[in-house]
């Protein structure tokens, strides 16, 4: 092999072990980060309100148990 191809693949290999546990640590922060707010645009008390309140708890539950 070329001399010159050698040193840009170890190059190569070098920058990419230098990079890595950067972007691991970008990704080292769990989604969701911040409390997630459940916004219903309906009257308080209505149909819509209770479903969103009944189905808030397990949607919390679920979204903790898979990050």
């Amino acid at each position: 092999m070329n001399p010159l191809k050698n040193i840009l693949m170890l190059a190569a290999v070098l920058a990419t072990a230098v990079l890595s546990p950067r972007f691991a640590q970008a990704q080292a922060n769990p989604y969701p980060n911040k409390p997630i707010r459940l916004i219903v645009t309906f009257a308080p008390g209505g149909s819509v309100d209770v479903v969103a309140r009944l189905i808030a708890p397990r949607l919390a539950e679920k979204l903790a148990s898979n990050w």
